[in-house]
């Protein structure tokens, strides 16, 4: 059998297509990997940041719920004590877990801009704190407010928004906000 000249180089450049199809699907598929492992860490950083703000409303149910322990023997008003002052009709703080009511670091002035000052650290043994471990990209800012226009101490209802951001890919600048509203229970 004969080869004809024409043929001469068909294997080869064939060859070269299937190579050339199965780079270009590998490298397809690596670029899918590379953006959902992305987008698995905005969603971990968003699930992250819901649960910060999540416990920023807990943690100041749990001074108010001190507070009405300490109510009951005349000590405190109910909302008193978050972040020393207020007699201000919106008070601003960062708190976690391991601090006490002496610790807490205030922030002033309080206002729909403010974020908070201290990054969050996370160390395996005790979460995510303001003390030990290591920094995250986080910040939550608890605000406290009311809607009576005068002072916080001795009205019936609070607002509380408990105000988590952080920067995360590309620069862009997140934020979860979550509040909730705590009343008087006498």
């Amino acid at each position: 059998m004969k080869k004809n000249k024409a043929q001469k180089g068909y294997l080869l450049i064939e060859l070269m297509v299937a190579i050339s199809v199965f780079v270009i699907g590998i490298l397809g598929f690596v670029g899918l990997l590379s953006n959902s492992l992305s987008l698995n860490r905005e969603v971990a950083d968003k699930f992250t940041a819901n649960y910060l703000a999540a416990e920023g409303i807990e943690i100041t149910k749990n001074l108010i719920d001190a507070n009405i322990l300490g109510s009951i023997s005349g000590l405190n008003p109910w909302n008193d004590g978050f972040a020393g002052d207020f007699s201000r009709q919106r008070a601003c703080f960062e708190v976690d877990y391991t601090n006490d009511r002496n610790d807490v670091f205030p922030i002033a002035p309080c206002n729909n801009n403010t974020t908070a000052r201290e990054y969050l650290k996370f160390s395996s043994s005790t979460g995510y704190t303001y003390s030990s471990g290591d920094f995250t990209p986080f910040r939550r800012l608890i605000r406290i407010s009311h809607q009576g226009g005068g002072p916080i101490v001795g009205d019936n209802y609070i607002k509380v928004d408990s105000i988590v951001t952080w920067q995360g890919r590309g620069g862009s600048l997140n934020e979860i906000k979550l509040e909730d509203y705590f009343f008087n229970s006498k």
